[in-house]
């Protein structure tokens, strides 16, 4: 009775199946979830520090100036090239060409530290060259993804 679950993640990716599962799980026990940041769940976990407003990111702001660009990367840092750098808006802009390198087998990091870097280095390349394309952004997931295993 009166048990409250708070979350103290800041990096809301991390943390979203987590809570969704915990709040099916408990909530209809009356216990109360809340959160430190803003969470992009099924279930509507209140924040206590609301998040700020993102919105004109930089597919917004190419397109009101006519550009295009390219993002690539591997599917584990995919939604850092396209999600978070519009301004947490999900939808592809017509200026915005996604290039998302997928391995189909399950990675081990440790067996292939290299992950896909050759795909991402060839789809960097493509890209730019091409006289359409003045932005190329891609990440290079092995360095963050490997220093986390």
């Amino acid at each position: 009775d009166g048990d409250v679950v708070l979350f103290t993640n800041f990096r809301s990716d991390r943390i979203q199946q987590l809570a969704d599962h915990l709040h099916r799980e408990l909530a209809a026990r009356g216990v109360t979830f809340l959160s430190l940041a803003q969470y992009d769940t099924a279930a509507a976990i209140p924040a206590l520090v609301h998040r700020a407003d993102a919105g004109g990111g930089l597919a917004a702001r190419l397109a009101e100036m006519g550009l295009r660009s390219v993002r690539i990367a591997e599917a584990e840092k995919f939604e850092h090239v396209t999600y978070y750098l519009n301004g947490r808006e999900a939808a592809v802009a017509p200026v915005e060409e996604h290039i998302r390198i997928s391995d189909a087998t399950p990675p081990d990091y440790r067996a292939r530290p290299e992950m896909s870097i050759g795909q991402v280095t060839e789809a960097v390349t493509s890209a730019a060259r091409r006289d359409d394309v003045p932005l190329v952004v891609a990440n290079l997931a092995n360095i963050d993804v490997v220093g986390h295993t």
